[in-house]
């Protein structure tokens, strides 16, 4: 399954939101655990990209810069970074197939603030399904 990493906290949260069944939810659980393993990786990167442009990311996570100030070419190389695909992966096919099977017929409503989460998550496993 293809996400952007902009989408990996919405998408966690917005499965994390659901009462699911027992099978689903196993599933669910499996894929919100590769979404954090690639979290962590975009962590690293952010970080990454924050030294390149002279930067430091403090203990909570605030950016110091040593100009005070970001330089615009940080933001369109961030940008760029939020924007990559990555490749989340459920390595249990009967989970997987839990999880496709379940949502194709799934038609609940969807609260406002996860609507595009639902949408890219959605758009994600159409892929799956065609693959």
């Amino acid at each position: 399954m293809n996400l952007q990493n902009k989408a990996l906290v919405p998408v966690g949260n917005f499965l994390q939101s659901l009462t699911l069944p027992a099978q689903v939810s196993r599933a669910r659980t499996k894929l919100v655990a590769s979404l954090n393993a690639e979290l962590q990786n975009l962590a690293e990167s952010e970080k990454q990209l924050v030294a390149d442009f002279n930067g430091e990311v403090n203990e909570q996570g605030q950016i110091n810069w040593s100009d005070g100030v970001a330089p615009i070419e940080y933001h369109t190389e961030h940008a760029v970074l939020l924007n990559e695909e990555v490749t989340i992966e459920l390595n249990q096919p009967t989970l997987m197939k839990a999880l496709k099977e379940y949502f194709a017929e799934w038609n609940e409503d969807i609260d406002p603030q996860y609507a595009e989460a639902f949408d890219a998550f959605f758009d994600a496993l159409e892929t799956e399904q065609e693959n």
